[in-house]
């Protein structure tokens, strides 16, 4: 019988093991079974394979579980393409710390150069930056590179496409020979292995064999409702669920900011990405939301377009997706790396049809089991969508980019019209974070207090 791996089994510090419960993670996924036991091992390694196939964390534990050698200086220092990447790799390493003491600063152009020389005068154990920027502050004296015990060079062919090969040589010159060096890349032409030649030392190599597009670990359902009673459906379904990390998908900019604006008057945490964000709050927000601090996203596919986040756990459509190639976009952002997910689609009275494509493409079952209750009576509370903005939606945003309006949630009245309810049977299973890990946000769960998301 195959005893599958687990992280325990890594003998990796007890916070790092909290911090991966926390995110439901406990199984390593094929590169991080093969990548950390050699990281332990000191070799310089390249490693071949694809974008999402946990890469982050194959190098990110073993080297979060070493004590830092210098307090103010960095030990480790990864190397990636773009400001996107930098900033994404800092987040999944901060996810999953579990309070053990490391600090974690991303360096990336786009962002104050000021600012970035400062969080270096507090000290940093882990650098993670893009190569332009990096040579900025190695060059101001800023970055010191004297105490670096391993250096990542994460997706080294990018890195090379984008013109880096000059900066990428100048860092590496500034440290230490003996060093430990890993390079990671999902393609391996010359301009690679010229670089591999430069930078490691007798390197081990592994590729990961990429399985074109595995299908995900994906349960899909649909729950059927009236038009009117869509946005009480999708309340009683994320209280009654209580879902980790959800993704919700409107149609339009407007749908998706009055969704936002009423589940936040219900008492439900969330945050919604548009078009309109500034880059900074757009930042702040995916950040909230990669972390684990906000359980809940609203976004039309245009704004959530180029984001890549692990660990969604549920994937909403408010309405039924118009094209096929629609719904597998979306519901393609959960299941991933060895976990299951969950794809959730509100069906009105007139989507069947629509519906009846996308049950060609998967297999799809009804929700069953859920009460749907009245929504409480409140003024500024609406059932449908407007045609346009209102004026709430265009004049109380936040700074993260969702309206300020703060009602208390009101006690539900005995109204006379009554939701349409599922036959109560089995649901499904919940892929929710263990509890062991620590209570994790519930996107189903009325506010408490301030909210963890915001930055």
């Amino acid at each position: 019988m195959t005893v599958e791996t687990t992280f325990e089994s890594f003998k990796l510090r007890e916070e790092l093991l909290a911090g991966l419960r926390r995110r439901g993670f406990k199984h390593p996924t094929p590169i991080q079974a093969l990548v950390i036991p050699e990281v332990g091992k000191g070799r310089d390694l390249i490693v071949q394979a694809q974008t999402g196939s946990g890469k982050t964390l194959a190098f990110g534990l073993p080297l979060l579980d070493r004590e830092p050698i210098d307090e103010k200086a960095p030990s480790v220092l990864v190397i990636a393409p773009t400001r996107e990447l930098a900033k994404q790799i800092r987040t999944e390493l901060m996810s999953i710390l579990g309070g053990l003491e490391r600090r974690v600063v991303a360096l990336a152009g786009g962002e104050s150069l000021d600012k970035q020389v400062d969080q270096l005068k507090r000290g940093a154990h882990v650098v993670v930056g893009t190569p332009g920027r990096l040579v900025d502050l190695l060059k101001r004296g800023a970055l010191n590179l004297k105490h670096v015990q391993t250096l990542v060079l994460d997706e080294a062919d990018e890195i090379l496409a984008k013109g880096f090969e000059t900066e990428l040589l100048a860092l590496v010159e500034r440290m230490p020979q003996a060093r430990h060096t890993m390079l990671f890349s999902a393609t391996m032409p010359s301009a690679v292995q010229r670089l591999a030649d430069a930078a490691l030392n007798n390197p081990h190599r592994i590729k990961v064999a990429h399985a074109p597009e595995t299908p995900p670990e994906i349960d899909h359902f649909t729950l059927e409702t009236k038009d009117e009673f869509r946005l009480a459906a999708l309340v009683s379904w994320l209280k009654a669920e209580r879902p980790f990390m959800t993704m919700v998908f409107c149609r339009t900019r407007t749908e998706t900011e009055w969704l936002s604006e009423q589940l936040s008057l219900l008492g439900l945490e969330n945050e919604y990405l548009s078009g309109e964000l500034s880059q900074a709050k757009r930042s702040r927000i995916l950040d909230a939301f990669r972390s684990g601090d906000l359980p809940l996203l609203i976004a039309t596919d245009l704004a959530a377009r180029g984001i890549d986040v692990a660990g969604v756990t549920h994937v909403v459509n408010y309405t039924v997706p118009t094209h096929t190639e629609t719904y597998v976009h979306r519901t393609g952002r959960t299941g991933r790396a060895g976990r299951r997910g969950v794809a959730l689609t509100l069906v009105g009275t007139q989507e069947r049809n629509a519906l009846q494509a996308i049950q060609k493409l998967v297999p799809v079952e009804a929700w069953r089991g859920l009460k749907v209750e009245p929504l409480p009576r409140s003024r500024a509370l609406t059932t449908e969508a407007p045609k346009r903005p209102t004026r709430a939606m265009q004049g109380t945003k936040q700074l993260t980019g969702r309206t300020s309006t703060k009602v208390a949630p009101s006690k539900p009245s005995a109204t006379k019209g009554t939701a349409a309810q599922a036959s109560s049977a089995k649901g499904p299973k919940k892929p929710t974070a263990p509890a062991k890990g620590g209570k994790p946000t519930k996107a189903g769960s009325p506010k408490q207090g301030p909210s963890r998301g915001r930055r």
